[in-house]
């Protein structure tokens, strides 16, 4: 008995690495490799063997197609690549990153074996009229469906899938002729497949207990229904990813609201992995309040912000007004825009056409500043050429720290912001940017502030006497 274990991603964390070390463990006498998909970019999975691929699968023949999804659509790709890149062994499985091996898998690669067996499969059957796919898979005749979050092929199954997706390039003429074809999904094309050629077939509830074997709900590795032994379960996901899916239909605001689902679904996560995703909703949200009470519990726990080097970082922000331009028509709402993990795309806040308009932060404490870096609007730069840059202890009493009255631009660039060392480091805990010049709308992409939050004993010492 031959076989290479697949354990098929395409990012990786903490939890994914769990998944797959238990995929791994359930098949011991395998090839044991990640099949990894790096069209964004490489990824680091430690020690294992990986089957790299991008969603260029030219090489053999296929086309990238439905474009911009062409990989989920055609995952029978990356099983014809692991058969071409491991060519001659008996069977192939393959395991998806969201499913969870409860059981050892030996016995049942055994039993493919004996029984010279092609497949083993979910929920194999004739495709229904009412199935989201049944439009694609009326390509085929007599088509058939087979769920593939993991599924066990041998190596004639798999050349099969190749030579029809071959066949249907021809017949289409989909990579002289591009689109729209009838061009089925994988489930639909592998159980066709599978069904017409009178292959073999056994299915997982043979072997294991698959009532937790679905599209939904979204599980984790700490619930007790994820890891009952025997079993096959899906879709088993990571914290973080977990927390992002739950922040699409519910406000991060809820995470700290008893009884709501966000807290209830969340409550048994380990709070530095859910963390993240928590905060970049707050900062989409600019929900300064939300974005207060998180810190306080990063704190306790002792994380750090992403963004320690920027004082500024998602620290509450004003703006002197708002506009029928500003993204939302809450002055600190909008001026939050301009402080959050990257600059805006046109601008982070906008404020109404006045003279002497500002943005200011709040460092909420006593800091040492010594630079300043600002992004300027991508348009309408030249509305921001000449400013003052403030500091104040109280919010009410302002310090000149720069004036800039020459002609020359402000950088609209993310990536050279303009940026300005401070002759002497001061001590403040607000900063204030404010326009000079006539009436004219202010808008800015980014302000990054940089110092210290640890002040020295003289600066304590001074700070202490001004608030006195």
């Amino acid at each position: 008995m031959s076989y290479v274990a697949a354990f098929r991603a395409y990012y990786w964390d903490e939890d994914v690495a769990e998944l797959a070390g238990r995929f791994f463990a359930a098949c011991p006498g395998a090839r044991q490799v990640v099949l990894l998909n790096e069209a964004k970019g490489p990824i680091d999975v430690g020690p294992f063997e990986i089957v790299s691929h991008t969603d260029d699968f030219s090489v053999l023949g296929f086309p990238e197609y439905p474009l911009g999804k062409s990989l989920w659509y055609n995952a029978d790709y990356a099983f014809v690549l692991l058969r071409n890149r491991l060519p001659g062994y008996d069977h192939y499985v393959v395991c998806e990153s969201d499913v969870a091996v409860n059981l050892p898998l030996e016995p049942m690669m055994r039993a493919a074996a004996a029984r010279d067996l092609d497949a083993i499969i979910h929920d194999y059957r004739p495709v229904n009229p009412t199935w989201h796919w049944a439009l694609d898979a009326s390509a085929q005749d007599d088509p058939w469906r087979v769920f593939i979050f993991m599924a066990v092929f041998s190596g004639r199954a798999i050349d099969a899938f190749a030579a029809e997706r071959l066949r249907l390039v021809q017949e289409t003429g989909l990579l002289t002729r591009p689109g729209p074809v009838l061009w089925p999904i994988c489930e639909s094309l592998m159980g066709t497949v599978l069904h017409a050629g009178g292959f073999r077939v056994a299915e997982f509830n043979e072997f294991a207990d698959v009532s937790g074997f679905n599209f939904r709900p979204h599980l984790t590795l700490r619930m007790p229904r994820a890891t009952e032994p025997g079993s096959l379960v899906h879709p088993v996901i990571g914290s973080a990813r977990l927390t992002e899916e739950l922040l699409r239909e519910h406000p991060p605001g809820d995470f700290d609201r008893p009884g709501s689902v966000l807290q209830e679904r969340l409550c048994r996560e380990p709070f530095r992995r859910i963390c993240p995703a928590l905060l970049r909703a707050f900062l989409r949200e600019r929900d300064h309040v939300g974005l207060a009470r998180l810190r306080r519990r990063m704190a306790a726990e002792g994380l750090a912000m992403p963004s320690e080097t920027d004082l500024a970082f998602a620290k509450p922000a004003r703006t002197s007004s708002v506009s029928v331009f500003s993204h939302h028509q809450d002055a600190e709402r909008d001026a939050a825009g301009a402080n959050g993990l990257e600059a805006a795309p046109e601008f982070g806040f906008h404020t109404d056409r006045e003279a002497d308009a500002w943005w200011m932060v709040d460092l909420l404490g006593p800091c040492v500043v010594d630079e300043a870096r600002i992004v300027n609007r991508r348009h309408e730069a030249h509305r921001f050429r000449f400013f003052v840059i403030e500091s104040s202890d109280d919010g009410l009493n302002w310090l000149e720290r720069h004036r800039k009255e020459e002609e020359s631009d402000v950088s609209n660039n993310p990536d050279a912001p303009w940026a300005l060392r401070f002759e002497a480091p001061f001590v403040a805990r607000f900063v204030r940017i404010r326009r000079l010049g006539p009436p004219e709308f202010f808008h800015l992409a980014r302000v990054q502030l940089f110092g210290s939050r640890s002040l020295p004993v003289a600066a304590q010492a001074a700070s202490a006497a001004v608030a006195a």
